[in-house]
């Protein structure tokens, strides 16, 4: 967010200066009006008192468009269009604990994504087959519709809490960082905490692909393996498909045209990719090849420091749930190189007990095993 020295962001200085026309670009941008200055005041504060004193029926339409921002959209209720065959090519990680031991009685479920989000597998039972259990599902990938549509399968099983609370505008659309539409790596939810890392260039044909979704949407850019394909299908605008607009209200008198409102939701912010340190750090640059070179740890390789296949950090995200006192869901974006890699040893999970030390433990561990 850039401030002048009195705290003032672009929509302050718009409306002290009375630029109507800038404000109204700013609006169309999706610019951040709830940031305040020195003063402690926003720019819609400003704005309202504008019109106080000097009423205006432009300036009155340029704070009807303000206030409807501060609306958040629809959560999703569908799957996108056809997207079976991709969510299919996408197991989560299921564990189940019986009287709360794994080791004796859990087992792991081989479950489609697809079957989980479209309420055609009923997975969140009332209640769970053998007893007291205790259930973890991993999802992998941070897709923010795959999460809407789980909460909301859980919601539909008649069990606590609802997804309208689980993901209230504060805990979820508000914490969403937008970006610019053809910026991937510019879409996180606030904070983006954690550190891993990636081949250098398995990150460069992830980097590469996903500009290519950006800039040349839809079929002329074709898809190989599963990866590109969740791209393709969750970062491809869809405009007229009646799914893309999902949230948005009627277009009245009373409304702001569409892509003018917050509550338009654009289908290109529901994955969200991996991420280098440095579009981490310069999320609004479009390219951070040079920069992604010259991490210290890329370096090291080139001058022979370190050996094998180079590295890049990555900054990445968990997502956790915990839901009632049996349900633990979390979501994270596992590497694209580990599929070619042989299954990793990681301390055994024998206990539901373990999963709050557990969890935070594998988030911490740099994994540099090749």
């Amino acid at each position: 967010m850039i401030k002048d020295k009195n705290g003032q962001t672009a929509g302050h200085l718009a409306v002290d200066e009375e630029q109507l026309e800038t404000l109204r670009m700013l609006l169309s941008k999706r610019a951040d009006f709830k940031a305040t200055d020195n003063q402690e005041r926003t720019a819609r504060e400003l704005l309202e008192d504008k019109i106080r004193e000097l009423p205006s029926a432009e300036w009155n339409d340029a704070l009807r468009i303000l206030k409807e921002l501060d609306r958040s959209p629809e959560l999703y209720s569908d799957p996108i269009p056809n997207s079976k065959e991709v969510d299919s090519r996408f197991n989560p990680v299921i564990l189940d604990f019986a009287s709360g031991f794994f080791h004796r009685h859990g087992k792991r479920r081989e479950l489609g994504i697809d079957v989980i989000v479209s309420g055609e597998e009923k997975f969140f039972k009332r209640h769970m087959e053998g007893g007291p259990q205790f259930r973890w599902l991993h999802l992998p990938a941070n897709n923010m519709r795959w999460i809407e549509l789980l909460m909301l399968r859980y919601s539909d099983s008649d069990r606590s809490p609802k997804r309208h609370l689980v993901l209230r505008d504060e805990l979820w659309m508000e914490r969403l960082h937008r970006g610019s539409q053809n910026l991937a790596h510019a879409r996180y939810m606030r904070p983006m905490p954690y550190v891993h890392w990636e081949y250098a260039a398995t990150f460069k044909k992830m980097r590469d692909y996903a500009q290519k979704v950006a800039d040349f949407p839809g079929p002329s850019t074709p898809a190989e393996g599963k990866y590109q394909t969740l791209m393709q299908a969750y970062m491809t605008p869809q405009p007229g498909s009646g799914k893309a607009d999902q949230g948005n209200p009627p277009e009245t008198e009373g409304n702001p045209p569409k892509g003018q409102g917050k509550w338009q939701r654009d289908p290109v912010d529901q994955l969200h990719i991996r991420r280098s340190l440095d579009q981490y750090c310069y999320h609004a640059l479009k390219s951070t090849e040079d920069r992604d070179k010259d991490q210290l740890v890329s370096r090291m390789f080139e001058n022979g420091d370190l050996s094998g296949k180079p590295v890049l950090i990555m900054v990445d995200q968990l997502w956790l749930w915990v839901l009632g006192n049996d349900t633990v869901v979390t979501s994270f974006p596992e590497r694209w190189s580990k599929e070619e890699e042989k299954p990793s040893n990681h301390d055994p999970l024998t206990s539901w007990k373990t999963l709050p030390t557990t969890v935070p433990k594998l988030c911490h561990r740099i994994n540099w095993r090749k």
